[in-house]
């Protein structure tokens, strides 16, 4: 039987020729190297770390799986926590991330300009199901009169529903789907806005809501002392 062919690496830390099974996947220290390494380092805290990839070429270079091109190590990214270079170069990476995200709103709908033309006729014709699903996923305050959405919720306190139109899902406001079924809002205008009389982002009560513009929404936070640098209530003139 023909001889098993023994893979041997360079340890850049010793200089010896060991086996490849003595290294950690993508290290170039052996273990023994890095476990003395480690220990001094636990005895000497304040000592300077050895930077990532140290030890390669400065001239050392790389194929790129995508493109074909050969290039510098420098325009590889960094995978498995910062030690091996990827296949693909940092263009054809960005490239494809690019791409990918296009797609993804084109398939997905981001976007209130990615809505269908009849997603405001799309909703009135599913209105009785759109409000039992918003009555079941809210809760009434007793103190403020408010409908507060309970389920999915952006950083700013906005509750968040799915509506089904041209078989793809879109994820809209909750407020704006109450505005658009009883204050006229439409949907695919970004420009108009669905104010809340009660300022609670969660709530969802038609009463409670009023259509108006990025004006009259800047007007109505300063009027009630909301606006940054305003803290008090401005006082009615005499």
């Amino acid at each position: 039987m023909p001889e098993e062919q023994i893979i041997t690496k360079l340890c850049r830390d010793c200089g010896k020729t060991e086996p490849e099974t003595k290294f950690s996947v993508t290290r170039r220290a052996c273990d023994a190297c890095r476990a003395k390494r480690i220990k001094w380092l636990r005895k000497h805290p304040e000592a300077p770390r050895r930077p990532k990839n140290e030890g390669r070429p400065e001239g050392d270079s790389k194929r790129c799986r995508r493109c074909g091109e050969t290039k510098l190590i420098g325009q590889f990214p960094l995978r498995s926590r910062g030690v091996k270079h990827g296949g693909q170069c940092k263009i054809c990476v960005h490239k494809r991330q690019a791409r990918w995200l296009k797609d993804k709103r084109k398939r997905d709908g981001f976007g209130l300009h990615l809505m269908p033309e009849n997603i405001n006729e799309l909703v009135k014709l599913d209105e009785g199901r759109i409000l039992r699903r918003i009555e079941a996923n809210s809760r009434r305050n007793s103190v403020t009169g408010c409908r507060e959405w309970l389920t999915a919720k952006g950083r700013k306190g906005y509750g968040f529903i799915y509506i089904q139109a041209e078989e793809k899902w879109f994820q809209i406001p909750v407020h704006r789907v109450i505005a658009s079924l009883f204050c006229g809002l439409d949907l695919r205008d970004g420009r108009q806005f669905s104010c809340h009389h009660c300022d609670n982002p969660c709530c969802n009560e038609p009463s409670h809501l009023f259509k108006g513009t990025a004006k009259d929404n800047s007007q109505d936070a300063k009027a009630k002392g909301r606006l940054r640098g305003n803290t008090k209530k401005r006082k009615p003139d005499d």
